[in-house]
This record gives C-alpha cells, structure tokens and sequence, in this order.
C-alpha cells in the first residue's frame, strides 16, 4: 500500500502496459515513465490513495486478455479497488469496441472511476464524463492505428519470409540461430545425428513406433526436452528419464519436414486479423517456401524416398519391427494398385507370394496378377548386381568401399564416446546412493527419505544401464556389419545374392516394381538415366 493512513474515497489501482507489437515509442511509454507520471498525479489528488500496481509488459493492447489486467479485475470484484489510473486511453486499450465498452458500461456498473491522465478523462468530474465525443473518438484512432501497425508488421515479416531469412520464435530441431545472423539458420551437429539417424532407419524399413521407442531406450532427449536442457544452460547427448519421450507422432513430424533438405518453409499459419490471436493452419499452397537457405541435413533425394516410403501401404506385419523387403514397392500391371503379400502353407512348406489388392477386394474387378515373392527378389538381386558392377567399374570399387570404412568407423567412434559417458553417469549415481546412505546413518536424512531417494537413484541407475547395454548391442552390430558387408564382397558369386538384400538398398535404387503377370516384372529404376549413361560408358 502506498501513501499515508489517511482515509480518503477512491482506491486505486494504478495499470502500466507496454507492448512493441503496438508500436511503442519505448522513451514516451516505458513502464518507468508511466508509473512516474501517474504517481506524480496522484500526489495532487486529495481523495485517491493508490493501493495495487498492476504491469502487462509485452502484452498487445488489442485484447483485454491481459494477466495483470485481469488481475486488476479480479482486484475490482472483490472491491479493494475502486479507481483505474492510466497514462492515457491507448495504455489501457487499443481495440474501440472493448474499450469503449469497459469506460461505458462495465465500470460505471462496478461503481469504478477511470481515469486517463493525458486524455483529461475522469468519470468522477462533469468536465471529463465519458459521453464526450472525444473518448470514442480517441478510442477509434488507437484502434486504426493497431490495425495500421499490424498490417505494416504483417507485411515486413512476409518481406523477410519470401526473402528466406527465417522469422520465427524457436528454430526447428536440428538447427540454431546464426551468431553473425539471427535470421539465418545453421546446423547443430548434435541434434543432426540424431535426425540422420532417424531418416536411416526409416529408410531401413523402421516404423515411426520402432523408432520412436529404440530413441527412448537409448535415452535421446526428445526436441522439446533437448530445447529445455539448451535454455536451462546444461546438455549431453543422452539423458537418462527424459520428462518428454519421443512419440511416432513427433518421428512422423519430424520426417515430413522438408527444412532438413536446406529449404526454408515458413508461413504455415495465420490468424483472421490483428484482433484475433488463434492461429489457424493454411493450405500448403499458400506456404512460403524458399530453396537453398541453409545447409542441408538430409539430402533431397534421399527426403523425397522417404516420402514415398511413408505414402506406400508400408505397415509392418504382427510380431515385426521392421518391413519386409518389398513392403509398397510393387504395383499391379492390370490395374495399378498396390500389391498385398500371401502366405500359404501346403505339404509342409511356406509359400510367400504377393496379389493384386483390387482382386483380392473383389475378384472382378482384376485378375490376381499372383507372383512369388522369392522369385521378384532373386529378378531384383540380378539387377541390382549388374547395376553395382557398372558402378564400380565406372567410379571405382576401391573409392566407394573406402569411404564406407571411414563412415563406419566414425559412427563407431562415437557410439565409444557415448558409452564412456554413460559409464561415467553410472558411476556417479552410484556414488549418490552411497553418500545418502551415509546420510541417513549421521541422522540427516529420514528412513522416508532414505528409501525414496535410494529407490530414485536406482531406477537412474537401472536406466542407465540399459542405454549401456543397447549401446553396446548397436556397436556389436556396427562391427558385425562391416564384417558382413567385406564377406558379402567376397563371397558375393558363391551365393545368392538377393539373401543379403537390405531395405534401405532397394529404396534408394528402385522406385518401384511392375508385376505384369506371374512371371513378368518391370523394374523401374530411380537413377535410370545414370545408370543407362554409365552402362554405355563402359561398352
């Protein structure tokens, strides 16, 4: 409470608002510059004690939804104030009909006077009663000129968005600001690998649920948790109990995200006008995209698979994590829709074989276009082996396989780096649990507190042991890989080669598979002109 004991017939709650998006001169209306000015008034009044200082900072003044004013409210209900002090109209309001409407009718009915010091308005003093053409007047330009700075804001903020530079509050996961340019975007490595990671493995034939979970297990903090370490100061690549998981949903957002292919997507969505604040989406024709703004994570072509991948029929079957080799790759030569895969048993044998969808729906409509599933894959090794040794003949089998090994022992690296760290967690969790046993036997801590912080760290400590044990299990199969991957090169004309098939190789060389009938196929090549140019090369 300010002022003396002295009673006196209006209490005040004095209301400072300052906003940039109204187009503030901060020297004329800082909080400070409001506060002194109305203090100063008040110290003249005879009859006003003021008794609540409420402050919106940053708030627009186009909605009244305000947290201190609606504190000033509540504060108005309850009957501790009985008078409003503003600089002038346009600190208490910029939206005409509200204003118009609070001045008018709700605080004669509360029984509260207002007064705007600058505007000489007060509803106490017949020279300042609201009927005043003057009031609505003022309140109608502040109102035009909110309007007038939003279409101006409005305008700018698209100028710099078709100018690719990026405008938003928070960059998207997987890139930070510039430090010599705020509005443009460059890569956080660490968040990268991660996004790399997910791509691969979609690319692999993992569902969004499998990766979602195998992200989890590794205790990856997921964008929102990773954003939450950055801002708190404190970060490492993994975090044991994360407070916000990794869903299928945010894998899903995540790889629909054409901003990790280095173009800029902005204006997604928009509110009705300067007075409503609800953001609605827009139709993906009225985003502003602009290409090249920023270094790429994921390549194009390697983007524009997985948005193939995701649009096929590719679920996974019960009891699978990943795909099967051909899931949404093959299409019926009749009619064109997708093929669905079979399995027969007979005579003691599985037989696996893919049929027309629409035939199966309804045998009308198509004939079965029926073909067995090993003899698509064995068509599909042939190809793809003709294709390799073109390749290696033309680029140079030495090169391809050298990099390869570099890639793969940097990975290996790094899975090494991260399980020195976990280790390194461990060992301090279970230092803690000993310390709070020591605790507990001095007497600082309650056989309560004992058990809850002992059964805290050794779920931390269970945690973190099995991201070890999963790290371990990935650099196992990192090793047992490469082993593969020099045997196959071996061995590769002892055996079928279609055996050693991978998903993530036959995404990225086929587009997609043509069944005329049962015992014809037409392979469609992504890189078919590359390949055609290569192959002529080589005659």
């Amino acid at each position: 409470m300010y002022g003396n004991e002295t009673p006196k017939a209006y209490r005040a709650g004095i209301y400072l608002r300052l906003s940039k998006e109204d187009g503030d001169k901060i020297e004329s209306n800082s909080v400070q510059t409001q506060r002194a000015l109305i203090h100063s008034f008040v110290r003249k009044q005879n009859d006003v004690l003021v008794v609540s200082e409420k402050i919106d900072d940053g708030f627009s003044g186009v909605t009244f939804d305000r947290p201190a004013f609606q504190e000033l409210l509540e504060e108005i209900k309850s009957g501790a104030v009985n008078c409003v002090i503003v600089k002038d109209l346009s600190r208490f309001g910029r939206n005409y009909i509200e204003t118009g409407k609070y001045i008018e009718q709700i605080f004669p009915f509360l029984g509260v006077r207002f007064i705007a010091i600058n505007d000489n308005i007060d509803t106490a003093k017949e020279n300042g009663y609201t009927n005043s053409i003057v009031v609505p007047f003022k309140n109608l330009l502040n109102d035009a000129y909110s309007r007038d700075i939003s279409i101006k804001v409005r305008s700018q903020l698209e100028m710099r968005q078709k100018r690719g530079d990026f405008v938003g509050a928070f960059p998207v996961y997987g890139y930070i600001r510039a430090q010599d340019d705020k509005h443009k975007l460059k890569i956080d490595e660490t968040a990268a690998e991660i996004i790399r990671k997910i791509f691969a493995m979609r690319m692999d034939g993992f569902n969004n649920l499998y990766i979602a979970d195998y992200l989890n297990r590794l205790g990856i903090p997921s964008p929102m948790e990773y954003k939450t370490l950055k801002e708190e100061g404190f970060f490492t690549s993994f975090k044991q109990n994360p407070k916000t998981k990794w869903s299928p949903m945010a894998v899903d957002r995540l790889l629909k995200n054409e901003m990790y292919t280095g173009n800029m997507i902005q204006g997604k969505e928009t509110t009705l006008n300067y007075k409503a604040k609800k953001r609605t989406r827009k139709p993906r024709r009225d985003w502003i995209r602009v290409e090249n703004t920023h270094d790429a994570i994921i390549p194009k072509e390697d983007f524009e698979i997985v948005q193939q991948i995701m649009g096929n029929d590719t679920r996974t079957a019960p009891q699978r994590e990943e795909l099967y080799l051909l899931s949404g790759m093959l299409r019926c030569g009749g009619c064109g829709s997708s093929m669905v895969r079979k399995i027969v048993r007979a005579r003691g044998t599985t037989y696996t074989y893919y049929i027309c969808s629409k035939n199966k729906e309804n045998k009308n409509e198509c004939s079965s276009h029926r073909i067995r599933e090993d003899a698509v894959l064995e068509a599909v090794s042939v190809l793809l082996q003709k294709h390799s040794a073109v390749c290696n003949q033309f680029q140079g089998e030495s090169s391809s396989e050298c990099k390869q090994f570099l890639k793969a022992q940097e990975k290996m690296q790094k899975i090494t780096e991260q399980i020195r760290y976990k280790n390194e967690e461990l060992k301090k969790y279970k230092a803690l649990k000993n310390y709070i046993y020591e605790d507990y036997k001095d007497g600082i801590l309650t056989m309560v507190d004992y058990q809850n912080m002992k059964e805290y760290y050794e779920r931390i400590c269970m945690e973190i042991g099995e991201s070890i044990h999963f790290l371990m299990l990935e650099k196992e199969h990192l090793e047992t890989s490469d082993f593969k991957q020099k045997w196959c090169i071996v061995e590769s004309q002892k055996k079928d080669y279609f055996q050693e098939l991978r998903r993530s190789a036959l995404v990225l060389m086929i587009e997609k598979i043509i069944v005329l009938d049962g015992k014809t196929i037409k392979i469609l090549l992504r890189y078919q002109d590359e390949f055609v140019v290569n192959n002529e090369l080589m005659k």
